[in-house]
């Protein structure tokens, strides 16, 4: 039996004994059977409370606008009672403000939100969320160390997918080279077009190497994951996913015109989560990168959204990624290099 078919077998004995009077009390047996999958990434989200997380809110006024400030947030799992921080995001108020990966959430403006008042991500976002210009407190608690209070602006976030560059070095022969630093803050498809002609460009200047930073990368969409990595695998490739067949949701080849075979080493961190770790996984298993840092998150799961007629959205794990050679990511990438 499969994960599709047993999770539509469950969704149909519920909903023949439950009451469905009302669009309230569907949607609650929706949230009952998701629960029952005991996955902390599978999730049912309304209308409402999708169009909060997909995206910012959009601008509500030439001076006003509802923002964020840059934290990405982990529902509580079984065993854990807390909302856990992902990672913040690079520049953004909550990393100057020293919120790091796995801290954990207590209160927001002084209303305790995790113990048995844990709210979900979603809904802690809409609580952090406000009028630009206004400050938000935070109670953080750390692994390791005492409650602390954070507080800061909420300035508003424009952190670009990517950034890269050439650093000039010298190497212990003595002999000057440079090497090709990119920052990986999340994969879409505007970064994975940035990171094609920025790497191409660095091959033609004569890079001799690259260092991929992909430290509180949030992750982003799997296949743009799988593209940029694939922008390191020189020479010729022959495995089914890189053949330049068309991609379904948007026509594109999946092999990038650059193909760079030059040596890579990937910066990790607590907070180099999902497709991040996609990207490591990929080249570290075909023996084209070594990781160095801290070992990653281990977020190893997929999930797919399917949006219902109402606007509201089903996201369930539909699949598992694995090494190359077939080996489970488990609790997270350990560096070859602390």
């Amino acid at each position: 039996e499969t994960f599709q078919s047993r999770a539509r077998k469950e969704l149909v004995e519920s909903l023949s004994v439950k009451d469905l009077s009302s669009k309230v009390a569907a949607e609650d047996v929706i949230r009952t059977m998701v629960a029952e999958l005991h996955d902390p990434y599978s999730k049912f989200l309304s209308s409402s409370e999708y169009r909060r997380e997909a995206a910012p809110p959009s601008v509500l006024s030439n001076v006003n606008r509802l923002v964020g400030v840059g934290v990405q947030l982990f529902d509580p799992v079984d065993g854990e009672e807390d909302l856990v921080v992902v990672a913040p995001s690079p520049n953004s108020p909550a990393e100057r403000a020293g919120i790091k990966p796995l801290d954990r959430i207590l209160q927001i403006d002084g209303l305790d939100v995790g113990g048995e008042a844990a709210l979900t991500a979603g809904e802690a976002m809409s609580l952090i969320r406000g009028w630009e210009g206004t400050d938000v407190k935070l109670l953080v608690k750390r692994a390791r160390d005492p409650s602390g209070t954070i507080m800061f602006g909420d300035d508003r976030l424009n952190v670009a997918p990517a950034q890269a560059g050439i650093l000039e070095t010298v190497a212990s022969t003595g002999v000057p080279q440079k090497i090709g630093y990119i920052r990986i803050n999340y994969f879409n498809l505007e970064g994975t077009k940035f990171l094609s002609e920025a790497i191409q460009k660095m091959e033609d200047d004569g890079v001799g190497g690259y260092i991929i930073d992909v430290r509180n990368c949030l992750g982003g969409i799997f296949k743009e994951a799988l593209m940029t990595a694939s922008m390191f695998q020189g020479g010729d490739d022959n495995s089914d996913s890189e053949k330049g067949e068309p991609d379904a949701n948007d026509g594109r080849p999946l092999a990038k015109p650059v193909r760079s075979d030059k040596p890579v080493r990937i910066l990790t961190n607590r907070g180099s989560a999902s497709s991040s770790e996609v990207l490591a996984l990929s080249l570290v298993g075909n023996n084209r990168a070594a990781i160095v840092g801290e070992k990653t998150f281990g977020k190893a799961l997929i999930q797919h959204p399917y949006f219902l007629a109402d606007g509201s959205v089903l996201k369930l794990t539909v699949a598992e990624y694995l090494s190359p050679k077939n080996q489970h990511l488990g609790s997270g990438l350990l560096p070859n290099t602390l």
